[in-house]
């Protein structure tokens, strides 16, 4: 059973027939997973034993930080299995359903938030994308990785539009002292 990424989930052996180029983007963002999870979770341990916190506080970050480096290391010792992969897509899941809830609950308990529905609309959409991606962590992760690819384009050329837009209303901005001072000499 191939997951549609050239990587066989872990439990059906190692074979491995090609990457696509969406493999490979996945494989990218996999490893970069790997290396933000020790990254963190080192610095983590390293904030439970150092920064004068509350007990619950040290306790807490001491654990978020052991099971990082946990989670960093299976990313890499079983990198060739697909662990990482389905480790980056839990990781989003799990970050879509507590997104998703959290805004649906910030907008059903604040009734003056402006665009109170479009929020909760917002959070039981990402909630229900974060349990299909639970439930099919595979494939999930290969249509993420499309989607947020073309919408990294989309947001480059807003972001280039926006830039353009800024640098006219500066200059405006700039030429406007000299032409006050142009009317009030007259």
């Amino acid at each position: 059973m191939e997951t549609g990424l050239g990587l066989r989930p872990p439990h059906l052996g190692r074979r491995r027939t090609g990457v696509s180029v969406t493999g490979s983007s996945i494989q990218v963002a996999a490893t970069l997973f790997g290396v933000f999870l020790l990254g963190t979770g080192l610095t983590q341990l390293f904030f439970a034993f150092t920064i004068p916190a509350s007990t619950t506080g040290r306790v807490l970050s001491f654990i978020n930080g052991a099971l990082s480096v946990v989670l960093a290391t299976f990313s890499f010792r079983h990198f060739g299995d697909a662990y990482a992969v389905l480790l980056l897509s839990i990781w989003i899941g799990i970050a879509f359903v507590f997104q998703g809830v959290a805004e649906t609950v910030t907008a059903v308990t604040f009734p003056e938030l402006p665009g109170r529905g479009w929020y909760i609309f917002g959070g039981i959409t990402t909630w229900i994308a974060g349990l299909v991606v639970l439930a099919w962590p595979f494939n999930s992760i290969a249509i993420l990785t499309l989607v947020i690819g073309a919408w990294l384009v989309a947001l480059g050329i807003i972001q280039i539009a926006r830039a353009q837009r800024v640098r006219k209303e500066i200059d405006r901005a700039l030429q406007l002292p000299g032409k006050l001072a142009e009317t009030t000499v007259r």
